[in-house]
């Protein structure tokens, strides 16, 4: 994986799974976290070096299991009576957050979408979107 902060842009090469390489956006918050955890330049080689599950079922399940200690809410299958945030949790809320901001095709490219169709289909709900938009802080 590659971070070019300059372009705004991750490279995600081929996975496992047989993907083809894709692209990422890197928003202007998220530059921000970077920036300021590594504020002498990223690192080289790889973030991540050791004990770091590599498939997507251990990822999810440690992702869920640390959501559930910290108490974030989500919309997961209740386990051991605690409703837990999930991955996808996460992916439907930067959705959710973008859909109002950015004309549909750009959706669809940042979600990574198959279809523009797919995008509308679940994020063309947009009336607290909008709401949030006119009147946040953000």
């Amino acid at each position: 994986m590659d971070v070019d902060l300059e372009r705004h842009l991750i490279h995600l090469p081929r996975n496992k799974a047989g993907n083809a390489d894709a692209r990422a956006f890197i928003t202007r918050d998220l530059d921000e976290m970077i920036r300021a955890q590594f504020p002498d330049g990223l690192p080289t080689g790889p973030l991540i070096t050791k004990d770091v599950p590599t498939s997507i079922p251990e990822i999810s399940r440690q992702f869920r299991k640390i959501a559930t200690r910290a108490a974030v809410p989500g919309n997961g299958k209740p386990r051991d009576g605690k409703q837990a945030c999930t991955l996808h949790d996460l992916r439907r809320n930067y959705g959710s957050r973008w859909a109002v901001k950015v004309p549909a095709q750009q959706l669809m490219a940042m979600m990574r979408h198959s279809t523009i169709n797919v995008s509308l289909d679940y994020y063309a709900e947009t009336e607290q979107g909008t709401i949030d938009m006119l009147w946040g802080d953000e």
